[in-house]
């Protein structure tokens, strides 16, 4: 059971992970004017988050609570692609439980969180083309980016996580850091 400390955390940084990726999803497809680009950088921003959040909350659950936080934010935005609401937060919902079950099986070892990434960034783009189907939008471009988007999530959620866990080793020592994992 995750405690209030840690509960603060995880929703902390829901909303965090929820903000950068909309902050700089917009700017990104008002820039390209590509309403699929905020995809191509909101996994390397989700990974760093995950990532320290992870290293200052060892526990199962977290990752899904970051990732319903996340979903349930997204309801009105463009993040997680067009899927009508409750589609986005089950989507979101899977998609940490998977991150928390994978982390949980290794033990929570730094290894682990990288491949929890490897697991989610083979995972993703089937999901998205499920849910897409599910919801009666059309699957058949997307099906043609599929390896080009696997490829694309999972360098970025690597990247992401490497950033992210040397991000954290060089704030561990403040003051507030200190505060949530003391």
């Amino acid at each position: 059971m995750l405690k209030t400390k840690e509960l603060t955390v995880v929703g902390l940084m829901g909303a965090l992970m929820f903000s950068l990726s909309l902050l700089v999803g917009t700017a990104l497809n008002a820039v390209t004017g590509n309403p699929l680009a905020s995809g191509l950088i909101t996994s390397f921003i989700q990974a760093i988050v995950i990532i320290i959040t992870n290293m200052m909350v060892k526990k199962f659950w977290v990752n899904t609570s970051i990732w319903g936080i996340y979903g349930i934010l997204a309801i009105p935005t463009t993040l997680l692609g067009g899927l009508p609401g409750i589609l986005k937060v089950i989507l979101a919902l899977s998609i940490g439980f998977l991150y928390d079950v994978v982390v949980r099986l290794d033990k929570y070892k730094t290894r682990s969180f990288f491949i929890a990434f490897i697991v989610i960034s083979v995972a993703l783009p089937p999901l998205f083309v499920a849910f897409y189907y599910l919801a009666g939008l059309p699957v058949e471009n997307m099906i043609k980016f599929l390896p080009v988007l696997l490829v694309v999530y999972l360098s970025e959620s690597l990247i992401g996580a490497y950033l992210g866990l040397r991000l954290f080793y060089r704030i561990k020592d403040k003051k507030i850091i200190k505060q949530f994992t003391g």
